[in-house]
């Protein structure tokens, strides 16, 4: 049967998970357009006659002897895209792991104007009429041209794992992915019936069991294999270390907690980086010790912020001011890494983070929750989303009198029956078939569903 033609020109971004490549291939034998783009690691849509744009090489787009189109955007553009400069200048530490010249301010501008001036160019000489990417725009180059497109009236939109079990998201706005949820959820209702997986999304999260993505049971062999091969083949790999001595000398020099303390504490762990939890879904609170200190001078002089780094960091993208600037406030300290962070979110009064997993494990402990950035749980009762030291002084009083409500059982199940009304049930990010109910090919369907619904 012949596809069926839409008339648009659409760019595909990402998509090179083979669980994408199937389903955006299934999606184009049904549907065909006036032009398909593809910004990819490979061309895998070659009988489709897609432009192919080479997602490694555009990444490296530094300068402009990448890009020597005569069309440059025009002033108007740029200041239109002033908004996003800066957390464009933070994600580039996602690329460029050297703490020497890529720090640079100059080198770093320079490279955002080249690839704003890369992605204007693309959608200036293909005329696309829509972008969707198969997850959520966290690369400089993504990141530019998902808010370029919009600007320009393009539609562009991505879709978002969470960390509930088998859920993920189409959205088109990143500072609110989640605002779908609030806008379904029903507190009214005294009966909520759960599908499988969400009951047992609710059996995990109240028992003890580490989450999955805290250990490596149940990844395939190749990933495995990928996860070795960036290891082994990168040369950042071996640099790192060298780089990250200072800093871990500035680590050591911090006493540590081996055991939670006596005082009142809240408790913050903090996120690996650079990472999309971060940036851009930390917004202005990408830099992580900025949050704390805003925590830790609106508590009462009793009550302390317990800070755990992230078992992963390895001290890379940390520098000896992060931690100087945290050691030197009287109720910050530092629990021990290898401390257990249930233990730390089972004694604290409550937890803080950017928009981390702990936040979500604190709600089913009944813990309040002080939320910095952007999180599918953060519209649930007992989130504090912090917007300025009032909000956390307001919520502290609370808190000892008291008086604060946290999330009932019924309300934390009023809310997982709102993500899979407002969501997707299945799995975009194939790290996520470890912990799903469904097998791959159910994922590929409800994918090319999806995909389908929202370029036709």
């Amino acid at each position: 049967m012949a596809a069926k033609h839409i008339t648009k020109k659409i760019l595909f971004c990402g998509f090179w998970q083979s669980h994408h490549k199937l389903a955006l291939m299934q999606h184009l034998d049904k549907f065909s357009y006036d032009r398909v783009g593809l910004v990819s690691h490979d061309n895998y849509l070659e009988q489709h006659d897609a432009v192919f744009i080479s997602q490694r090489e555009i990444y490296k787009h530094d300068t402009f002897l990448g890009n020597p189109d005569p069309d440059l955007p025009s002033r108007e553009i740029i200041e239109k895209m002033q908004p996003i400069e800066t957390t464009c200048l933070k994600m580039m530490d996602r690329n460029h792991k050297s703490p020497i010249k890529y720090r640079r301010y100059e080198f770093r501008k320079r490279t955002y104007l080249a690839q704003l001036a890369s992605a204007y160019a693309i959608l200036k000489h293909y005329q696309f009429d829509q972008i969707l990417f198969s997850i959520t725009p966290h690369n400089t180059f993504d990141y530019i041209i998902h808010h370029l497109a919009q600007h320009l009236g393009i539609k562009s939109s991505f879709f978002a794992q969470i960390q509930v079990k088998d859920s993920f998201f189409h959205a088109d706005d990143i500072e609110n992915i989640y605002g779908q949820i609030n806008d379904t959820v029903d507190y009214e209702s005294t009966e909520c019936e759960l599908p499988e997986h969400l009951e047992t999304e609710l059996s995990d999260r109240q028992g003890l069991t580490k989450p999955f993505y805290m250990n490596s049971a149940g990844l395939t062999w190749k990933q495995r294999l990928y996860r070795k091969q960036k290891q082994i083949f990168r040369i950042h790999s071996y640099i790192q270390p060298l780089f990250a001595v200072p800093n871990w000398l500035s680590y050591q020099k911090i006493s540590k907690l081996t055991a939670p303390p006596k005082n009142n504490y809240i408790y913050f762990a903090l996120h690996f980086q650079p990472e999309a939890t971060t940036c851009p879904l930390g917004g202005i609170y990408v830099d992580q010790y900025f949050a704390i200190l805003m925590l830790a001078r609106s508590l009462p002089d009793d009550i302390d912020v317990i800070v755990k780094e992230h078992p992963r960091q390895h001290f890379w993208q940390r520098f000896p001011e992060f931690y100087k600037v945290l050691a030197a406030e009287k109720n910050v300290k530092f629990a021990h890494i290898k401390t257990d962070s249930l233990e730390l979110t089972n004694n604290s009064l409550a937890v803080a983070t950017i928009t981390g997993t702990v936040g979500w494990e604190a709600v089913f402990k009944k813990k309040p929750v002080f939320l910095f950035g952007t999180i599918f749980y953060e519209n649930l009762p007992g989130i504090v989303k912090v917007s300025d030291q009032e909000s956390i002084s307001s919520a502290i009083e609370d808190i000892l009198a008291d008086k604060f409500k946290t999330a009932t059982d019924l309300e934390i199940r009023q809310y997982l029956k709102a993500i899979d009304e407002s969501g997707y049930t299945g799995v975009i990010d194939e790290e996520y078939f470890r912990n799903s109910a469904f097998s791959k090919e159910h994922s590929i369907e409800v994918m090319v569903d999806a995909i389908e619904k929202f370029t036709t």
